[in-house]
């Protein structure tokens, strides 16, 4: 799967259930506002942007879809082109915008899932789809937006998203014969769902947090451990997702 491959299937689909896609002018705020406006009349609109770096053009619009209540969900190939950089700024950006759910998939598979799911609740959301996954594995399948545990273990959680999944699945299973740990499929960016990792923190006592390249980690980490601290054997670390094997030994060892 790819973008173009996305772009196709779109107009095949198009062809089929017409009034049901919109080709607009590579104008991403006009795109949205567009959007926007479906929603007011009553329709649940799905955007496809081309990258990260069209989000900081639409945060006011985002914002405003908030405020009016309008459903609105943009699908957001991230990774690769526009650069780490890139996404860390224009994602912190939309995670400072109150209401509005930020999703990153885990493969493509999920990322239709979850623009299906987050269409039909009537939510103002961003799914993020990083370009390294399109022809990637899927890791099953997600229950809406809360965060999957993939691999449960008593020495330490660690917590992910996105491309990271798949290396830390990885990380985990080179780890096997010393430590066996959590795998924590994130899918939230905002809201976290902090039942989920607070259930496992306390199982295991340690948290780490392998952040995929995105930059947005440190965001994660205060919900990660604000309902958890009392069952933390070791502080909680922050780490590149390729430094997991170490940091789980680090913590392991605290």
């Amino acid at each position: 799967m790819t973008i173009e491959r996305v772009t196709v299937g779109c107009a095949l689909r198009g062809r089929a259930l017409p009034g049901q896609l919109v080709e607009v002018p590579v104008a991403d705020r006009a795109a949205v506002g567009l959007a926007l406006g479906l929603s007011l009349g009553g329709k649940r609109p799905v955007v496809e942007l081309d990258g990260t770096h069209a989000l900081l053009a639409v945060v006011e619009v985002l914002a405003e879809a908030v405020r009016l209540g309008a459903p609105l969900v943009l699908t957001v190939p991230c990774g690769g082109e526009a650069g780490p950089l890139v996404d860390r700024a224009t994602v912190s950006a939309v995670l400072a915008v109150p209401g509005v759910t930020v999703v990153v998939a885990s493969d493509a598979a999920a990322s239709a899932r979850l623009v299906a799911h987050l269409q039909e609740a009537g939510a103002i959301a961003v799914v993020l789809t990083p370009r390294a996954l399109f022809d990637g594995a899927a890791y099953g399948p997600s229950d809406g937006v809360a965060a999957r545990v993939l691999r449960r273990g008593d020495v330490a959680s660690v917590v992910t998203w996105g491309a990271g999944v798949e290396r830390v699945l990885a990380a985990a299973e080179s780890l096997a014969h010393e430590s066996s740990v959590d795998v924590i499929d994130l899918v939230a960016l905002a809201p976290i769902d902090v039942a989920t990792l607070t259930e496992r923190v306390r199982a295991t006592g340690r948290l780490v947090i392998a952040d995929p390249g995105d930059g947005v980690g440190h965001a994660v980490l205060w919900p990660a451990v604000a309902q958890a601290f009392d069952w933390l054997e070791s502080p909680p670390v922050v780490v590149p997702v390729d430094d997991v094997v170490e940091a789980v030994r680090a913590v392991r060892a605290y």
